[in-house]
């Protein structure tokens, strides 16, 4: 072994049966889990593998690892344990996850990547430790479920920390204001160096949510007047999101992001994500009509927008 590699062996022990392989849904998932080479459990949470394709060092030699705060596993095995807790390994991954993410928040309310992104070290040359909103976002809504499904009162201390760290961002400005109403957070920061990345609007609808669910997990209006401006600058901005550029493959599609440029405001970039910012765009309209028993134009006519651009390239559309 290397001075910075580390081995780790890992086992669980019950009198019970902790899997069901005969059921399909468990093959299934823990197959798509799969703990042995894409991920990996670690005592501080669960590693992705890293390929040279998106993250400088890593090789396609030997198997390299970052840690993956947004825990996407955790919420399958919590998921999992609802409808099958008869299998209590599920139960064991999902408080390991839950745990190790709530130990995971720094004092400041975030969560860090300590791997060097390609993308974002060619685009803004940030290095590793910066802090990915999407990533955040997604580990708050692990959290927030949690504390609504099993009132763990750790998960919503540990969520209402980065709701805090973005109202002090908008409050030092530190993103895309919008015609001085509404603001859009920049898709990536860095401790101690105001960093002026982009924001793309699969994570302004995700932080859009997380603080319109944080509101309703906590009723703190703080929450809910910062996820009403970020819904200003949607509206402000909803005719500049649809493509109506001259290559028709993609007219009625949403940019990918807005980019502050010396001429304004830039709305470029193929949405790579496939159904992704649909699913945020539905999401968002939801929680909309659960706050506010109204529905959003806008919104609506984004998503009838985003919908017939997905139909046409073939997708299989999520549920509404």
């Amino acid at each position: 072994m290397k001075a910075y590699q580390r081995a780790e062996s890992w086992f669980f022990y019950s009198t019970k049966q902790l899997l069901d392989y005969k059921n399909e849904n468990t093959k299934t998932n823990m197959l798509a889990a799969d703990l042995n080479i894409r991920k990996r459990l670690s005592f501080d949470g669960i590693y992705h593998i890293a390929t040279s394709q998106f993250y400088q060092g890593a090789t396609d030699i030997t198997y390299d690892y970052y840690y993956n705060y947004a825990m996407w596993e955790g919420r399958r095995f919590m998921e999992l344990y609802k409808s099958q807790p008869e299998e209590t390994f599920f139960y064991d991954m999902f408080m390991n996850a839950l745990f190790t993410t709530i130990k995971g928040v720094n004092r400041y309310g975030y969560w860090k990547s300590n791997v060097r992104s390609l993308y974002l070290w060619n685009q803004y040359r940030v290095k590793e430790g910066y802090i990915d909103t999407r990533y955040c976002t997604d580990a708050g809504f692990f959290l927030l479920n949690a504390y609504n499904e099993f009132h763990i009162q750790a998960a919503i201390k540990a969520g209402e920390e980065f709701g805090k760290f973005l109202i002090d961002k908008s409050k030092a400005i530190q993103g895309l204001s919008i015609q001085g109403k509404g603001f859009f957070f920049y898709d990536y920061y860095y401790p101690d160096q105001e960093l002026k990345t982009h924001a793309s609007l699969n994570h302004i609808l995700s932080e859009l949510n997380y603080l319109f669910e944080l509101y309703l997990s906590t009723q703190n209006d703080e929450f809910l007047h910062l996820a009403e401006q970020i819904l200003e600058g949607i509206h402000l901005t909803e005719k500049q999101w649809i493509r109506t550029d001259s290559n028709y493959r993609f007219r009625g599609d949403l940019w990918y992001a807005v980019f502050q440029e010396s001429n304004g405001l830039t709305f470029k970039d193929h949405d790579y994500t496939k159904t992704l910012t649909y699913s945020d765009l539905l999401k968002a309209k939801k929680n909309i009509k659960t706050i506010y028993n109204k529905e959003d134009e806008v919104l609506t006519r984004m998503i009838e927008s985003k919908k017939g651009f997905l139909l046409r390239e073939g997708h299989t559309l999520p549920e509404s």
